[in-house]
């Protein structure tokens, strides 16, 4: 049984799903792409809040921050570079 709230957990979830869907809609070449990595930042960011913020047990550890900033830092060059494919009309 995970401690985990449910909200905390979706977020992570959703983070997954819509960066996979973004990816997949990526390389189709369809302008709906940014709409998934936009919908997988903020699923991706209630996580992080809730890990580094909210979480009960000590204290996050540097390795973990790490590794959850890199994943919110992939997320935001994503939405950039699919942004400017958009803007190069190279997306449908």
């Amino acid at each position: 049984m995970s401690i985990t709230p449910h909200w905390a957990s979706s977020g992570q979830a959703l983070g997954v799903w819509t960066g996979f869907a973004g990816a997949v809609l990526l390389i189709l070449g369809s302008r709906m792409a940014l709409l998934g990595f936009v919908a997988s930042l903020v699923g991706s960011s209630a996580y992080v809040y809730y890990a580094a913020c909210l979480r009960r047990t000590p204290e996050i550890g540097f390795d973990e921050l790490a590794l959850l900033l890199g994943a919110l830092i992939i997320c935001v060059f994503a939405m950039m570079y699919s942004n400017a494919l958009a803007v190069r009309r190279v997306l449908r």
